[in-house]
C-alpha cells in the first residue's frame, strides 16, 4: 500500500503560545503560495449562500445541522472538491483561535486527529508542521501531511490561519501512512455581536492521495461538522480553560 511520512517523535509545541523569534520574512520562499492560499480561504468564507446548488462551480449544501453548515464545490477541470464549514461560536475570536491552534486540544476537537508536531518555527506566526490523521475506516491507510502554516491577525479583530502542503527531506515516509496534499486549508475567524461571538469558517481543498471511495465524501463532511460542534461544546462550556497548554506524544517511526 502507498506510504506517507513523519519524523521521529519530538516535544509538541502549543502553536498559539509560541514565543516571538527573529526571522527575515523576505527570505521566505513560500510567501507567494501563502498569499494564494490566503485568498482562497477568504473567497470560500465570503461567497454568499445565495448561489448554493447552482450546478458545477457553485457550492452544494451537504449538511445543515445544529448550527453548522457544510458545503462542497466541484469545479471544471479540478478533480479535488473544496469543502467549507460555517458556524457561529458563542465565544470571542481570541478564545476560538487559541483553542483551534493549541495542539493540546486537537484530539478533543478533531475526531480523526492522531498526533502532530512542529517541524520548524520560522517566527511567531509562521511554522512548518506535521500532522497525522485516521481515515476512520479500517480498510483504508491513515493519512499524514507536512505543511506550512501562516497566521494573520487583523486590526478588526479577525484572525486567519492558512495552510498548504510542502515537501521536506527531513520528514521522510512512515510505514502505514499515505502522504496527502493540502492545496489550501484553514480558518477565517471574525468577531460579531460586539466581539462576544465568532463567525467561524473552516475551508479546505485537500487531496488525500491513494484510494478513497467516493461514497466516503459525505462521511468526511460529517467529520468536519463534528469539529465545529466540538469547538462549540468545549468553549461554550468552558472546558478549554481547565486543560494544559502543552503535551508530548510519540508518532510512528521513519520508514526504513
Amino acid at each position: 500500500m502507498e506510504q506517507g511520512s513523519e519524523g521521529a517523535a519530538e516535544h509538541e509545541v502549543d502553536i498559539a503560545q509560541q514565543p516571538q523569534q527573529t526571522h527575515t520574512r523576505g527570505d521566505d520562499p513560500y510567501l507567494e503560495r501563502l498569499e494564494r492560499a490566503h485568498s482562497s480561504l477568504l473567497l470560500a468564507a465570503d461567497e454568499s449562500d445565495q448561489h448554493l446548488n447552482q450546478g458545477k462551480g457553485s457550492w452544494k449544501r451537504v449538511l445543515d445541522k445544529k448550527g453548522v453548515t457544510v458545503d462542497v464545490k466541484y469545479e471544471e477541470g479540478v478533480p479535488i472538491a473544496s469543502a467549507r464549514a460555517k458556524s457561529i461560536i458563542k465565544a470571542p475570536v481570541a478564545d476560538v483561535y487559541k483553542f483551534t491552534q493549541s495542539i493540546e486540544f486537537l484530539n478533543d476537537i478533531d475526531p480523526l486527529y492522531m498526533h502532530g508536531r512542529v517541524v520548524e518555527t520560522l517566527d511567531e506566526n509562521h511554522d512548518i508542521l506535521y500532522s497525522a490523521y485516521s481515515c476512520g475506516v479500517f480498510i483504508l491507510a491513515n493519512r499524514d501531511f507536512i505543511y506550512y502554516e501562516g497566521r494573520k491577525h487583523n486590526e478588526d479583530g479577525s484572525k486567519i490561519v492558512t495552510c498548504f502542503s510542502i515537501e521536506r527531506d527531513d520528514v521522510p515516509p512512515v510505514k502505514g501512512f499515505v502522504r496527502g496534499h493540502i492545496h489550501y486549508s484553514g480558518w477565517v475567524l471574525r468577531p460579531i455581536n460586539d466581539g462576544k461571538e465568532t463567525q467561524a469558517t473552516f475551508s479546505a481543498q485537500a487531496d488525500p492521495k491513494g484510494w478513497i471511495p467516493h461514497k466516503l465524501v459525505n462521511f468526511f463532511s460529517g467529520e468536519i461538522a463534528k469539529t465545529m460542534w466540538n469547538i462549540q461544546s468545549f468553549l461554550e462550556k468552558g472546558h478549554a480553560k481547565s486543560k494544559n497548554t502543552k503535551k508530548t506524544t510519540e508518532g510512528p517511526k521513519h520508514d526504513s
